[in-house]
């Protein structure tokens, strides 16, 4: 399926990552990783307050651009 939408160029990269990041914050503290989702929430939050957000937050970033400026701020 995701295949045929990248063929059709129905992916447009406009996904916010913010709620799957959430949600694998929780998981890796409900494992007791908690050393690691505190860097990956640190990051998200970091790059939040700095401006950057995706269109349907009121941005104007790719899915791609977010998750790269998270990555650099991670």
């Amino acid at each position: 399926m995701v295949l045929h939408l990248i063929l059709k160029g129905k992916i447009k990269n406009k996904a916010n990552p913010t709620a799957l990041l959430l949600s694998a914050i929780e998981m890796l503290k409900y494992i007791n990783e908690n050393n690691y989702a505190q860097k990956i929430e640190n990051a998200l939050f970091k790059t939040l307050s700095e401006g950057y957000k995706t269109a349907d937050i009121g941005g104007t970033l790719s899915t791609t651009e977010f998750t790269d400026k998270i990555i650099s701020n991670l």
